[in-house]
C-alpha cells in the first residue's frame, strides 16, 4: 500500500487582515509544521500540495527560507524516502513570475512542481514504480484550457504501468466544492471531463 500525504492552500506569507497580520503569518506557518509532523509520524511515501504554497503578494524571504526548512524537515524525518509534488495556485504568481521558483531546486530532487506545461498543450507527468501524476497549474480559463488537453492527459495515465493515477489541480471543479457566488462558468472545470481523464485519485 503506498500512503500518500494530501495538503494544500498553506498561504505561507499570508498577513490578511492587517490588524493581526503577524498572528496570521505565525498561524499559517504553524499549520504547515503541523501538516508535516502528521505525514512524518504516518511514514508517507508522497506528499500531494495542490496549490497556493505561498500567499506571494505578502511573503517575504523569510517565508520562503522556511518552506524550504520545512520541506528539508520532512525529508530527513522520512529518512529521504519521500517525494514532494506541487502545482502551482493562483495565489503562487503565474508560470512566468512563480513563487515556487524559490522553493525548486535542481539539487533538491525530492520536490517537483509539475502542471504548467499542461497549460502550453504539454502534459508533463511525474513517474515511478509506486504513482503516476499529472498537474494542471492554475488559470483563470480552467474550463477552456483543460478542453485543449484532456486527451492528452487521458493517454499519459494510459501509457503509464504505474499502479496510482493522481491528477493534482487548482481549480474550481463541477458539483464537488461549494462553489462561491459569481464565479464564472469558464473558471469551473466540467465533472464530467475529471471523471473520464483516468485517474484513480483527484487532488483539488
Amino acid at each position: 500500500m503506498v500512503k500518500i500525504g494530501v495538503f494544500s492552500d498553506t498561504h505561507i506569507g499570508r498577513t490578511v487582515p492587517n490588524v493581526v497580520a503577524e498572528y496570521r503569518r505565525r498561524a499559517f506557518r504553524h499549520a504547515f509544521e503541523q501538516a508535516l509532523n502528521i505525514f512524518i509520524e504516518e511514514g508517507v511515501e508522497y506528499v500531494v500540495h495542490g496549490g497556493d504554497v505561498f500567499e506571494r503578494r505578502s511573503m517575504t524571504p523569510g517565508d520562503t527560507k522556511f518552506v524550504k526548512e520545512e520541506f528539508q524537515r520532512l525529508v530527513d524525518g522520512l529518512g529521504g524516502e519521500v517525494k514532494i509534488l506541487v502545482v502551482r495556485g493562483n495565489h503562487d504568481g503565474t508560470p512566468e513570475n512563480s513563487a515556487l521558483d524559490y522553493v525548486e531546486h535542481p539539487l533538491a530532487k525530492y520536490l517537483k512542481v509539475i502542471g504548467d506545461g499542461a497549460l502550453k498543450g504539454e502534459v508533463d507527468i511525474y513517474e515511478d514504480d509506486g504513482i503516476a501524476a499529472v498537474g494542471y497549474g492554475y488559470t483563470p480559463y480552467a474550463a477552456v484550457k483543460i478542453g485543449e488537453v484532456e486527451e492528452a492527459i487521458r493517454k499519459r495515465f494510459e501509457e503509464t504501468s504505474a499502479e496510482h493515477k493522481i491528477f493534482i489541480i487548482h481549480a474550481f471543479i463541477e458539483d464537488h466544492q461549494d462553489i462561491p457566488p459569481g464565479v464564472p462558468e469558464y473558471q469551473i472545470v466540467p465533472k464530467k471531463v475529471v471523471k473520464n481523464i483516468g485517474a484513480d485519485l483527484i487532488n483539488v
